[in-house]
């Protein structure tokens, strides 16, 4: 993912004021809207991996040809695994009522409430989507489905990396995030992150823990090099779709197979 400044906003009437500084924001009431003459996203390569799946068991619980299961669907289907014709459509299950998140401080770091509070914003600028997110700012007993680890020493060109295991058993397909990392610095240097570009990567890391593949359009978050600014129509409508199909879905392109 490349870093990328960003100016998150409350509410989409400020868009209008701040059209004249070219900034956009992650609001997703905003996703849909363009601000004209807004100064490139990309300022350095800072790529990182895709989805991390750690392990995946089980047979697909379902399979559809590619024509069917991947109509309308914005990038999802192209953003997929695709192995000897055949990809899998692995998310959280649709009775799922909240994602709990901790967000912990990152101990001994400059103005780390406010590293803090931008890895926050940049989680649920996918509240709802679909599922509402809770985060948990403090250590404590109460349970979560995962914590938000912080990088000071980032592998490679990584800012982000999301990693997750899916199982199926009895017909039940279910997914768990296995880890979240956010890097404090831009890999290879020690250059401070901005909370801009660290709430970017958050709700890039997120995408890909809900399920998301990366995108093929620079204007989406999902964009592996995401070089948007915001939450694109084609995300949401990437997810919605994604949460459409059947959980474990195997999905069927005979002309992938022969490639």
């Amino acid at each position: 993912m490349r870093r990328n400044p960003i100016t998150l906003i409350a509410t989409v009437a400020l868009i209008a004021t701040l059209a004249a500084f070219g900034r956009r924001t992650l609001d997703g009431r905003a996703a849909a809207q363009d601000i004209a003459g807004a100064p490139p996203a990309c300022i350095e390569p800072a790529c990182v991996t895709g989805p991390i799946v750690d392990a995946m068991v089980g047979s697909p619980v379902v399979t559809m040809e590619e024509r069917e299961a991947c109509r309308d669907v914005a990038y999802l289907c192209r953003g997929l695994d695709w192995n000897d014709g055949m990809a899998r459509v692995l998310r959280w299950d649709r009775d799922t009522e909240v994602i709990r998140v901790r967000v912990p401080v990152p101990g001994g770091w400059p103005r780390a409430r406010e590293v803090r509070d931008a890895a926050i914003r940049g989680l649920l600028a996918w509240n709802g989507h679909p599922f509402p997110i809770q985060v948990e700012e403090r250590d404590g007993t109460a349970a979560v489905d995962f914590t938000v680890e912080w990088m000071a020493s980032p592998p490679g060109s990584q800012l982000g990396q999301a990693g997750t295991r899916w199982t199926q058993e009895n017909g039940r397909a279910s997914i768990q995030v296995t880890s979240f990392r956010l890097a404090l610095v831009s890999p290879g240097s020690s250059d401070e992150l901005s909370p801009e570009q660290i709430e970017l990567t958050a709700a890039h890391e997120m995408g890909h823990a809900l399920g998301l593949p990366h995108s093929d359009e620079q204007r989406d978050v999902m964009y592996p090099e995401n070089t948007a600014r915001t939450l694109s129509a084609r995300d949401y409508k990437a997810m919605q779709s994604l949460y459409r199909l059947p959980n474990g879905l195997g999905i069927w392109d005979a002309a992938k197979a022969d490639e």
